[in-house]
């Protein structure tokens, strides 16, 4: 049995692979609120490691800390734009 996260990122995979084929920017933007928005900084991270070659976005609203410093460092290095 797969997680949420992971079952999410498979259809994530197959939005991105239909809009690529159709020969479409794509890019991923997601946002949450409080508990959400740590979250949504946790699936970015996971969706950087998976779509190496995908803008991927961060919006979070009044989000407690996720990670530490060397975690803030690798999401820059994989160019994950956050807000």
């Amino acid at each position: 049995m797969s997680s949420a996260s992971e079952q999410v990122m498979r259809e994530v995979q197959k939005l991105v692979n239909y809009y690529k084929g159709r020969g479409e920017e794509v890019s991923l933007t997601i946002t949450g609120h409080s508990l959400g928005g740590a979250l949504a900084l946790l699936n970015a991270y996971e969706a950087a490691k998976n779509f190496l070659s995908l803008q991927i976005n961060v919006i979070s609203f009044a989000a407690p800390r996720v990670g530490n410093v060397a975690f803030r460092d690798e999401l820059y290095q994989m160019g994950v734009k956050t807000l």
